[in-house]
């Protein structure tokens, strides 16, 4: 005897129709859910990194709070602060001199100092001086923090330096203040 076996046939209509809603069925899951899925996983990813960086900054933050108030104590403290005055034009070459002792007092060697007469035609109340030094890194450090004692001294204006083979050849150009008139 032969099995006998059980079929449903089931009309093209309803077969149309279950094939129309699986369709809409993978339509709604391919726009509306999965989109959400990915952007879920985006959105995760991102706490992650937050997280990351917030336990970063935890650790970090107390060392950086320190080392920023150690910084700003120390120069406070080693920077000179005098009052600002202006030199008159037969005092410029004193000047000069007063540029020249502090660079022999911080150890570096003296190439030129020498003021920018053109400078004071301008009328600014300022006068230029160039200078070109020579040294160590450190000796001009100092050479730097010593030529803030100058009270007529108002700006660097540029620093160019040049490596040699046993120091630095530092040019530096300074605006002075001077009383004109």
């Amino acid at each position: 005897m032969a099995p006998v076996r059980n079929t449903i046939k089931l009309p093209k209509q309803s077969l149309l129709k279950m094939g129309i809603c699986a369709v809409i069925i993978v339509a709604v899951v391919g726009l509306l859910i999965l989109p959400n899925i990915l952007r879920d996983k985006e959105v995760k990813r991102e706490i992650l990194m937050l997280q990351a960086d917030l336990e970063r900054q935890r650790y970090l933050f107390p060392i950086y709070s320190k080392l920023k108030a150690q910084l700003e104590s120390k120069v406070v403290e080693q920077l000179p602060m005098p009052e600002p005055t202006a030199l008159t034009e037969s005092e410029i070459d004193t000047a000069t001199h007063a540029i020249e002792d502090v660079a022999i007092k911080s150890n570096m060697r003296i190439n030129d100092v020498t003021p920018d007469p053109g400078s004071l035609i301008k009328s600014t109340g300022y006068v230029g001086v160039t200078c070109e030094i020579y040294g160590s890194h450190f000796n001009f450090r100092s050479f730097l923090m010593s030529l803030g004692n100058l009270s007529y001294l108002r700006h660097i204006e540029k620093i160019e330096m040049q490596e040699g083979a046993d120091g630095v050849n530092y040019s530096l150009r300074l605006q002075l203040a001077v009383k004109t008139g």
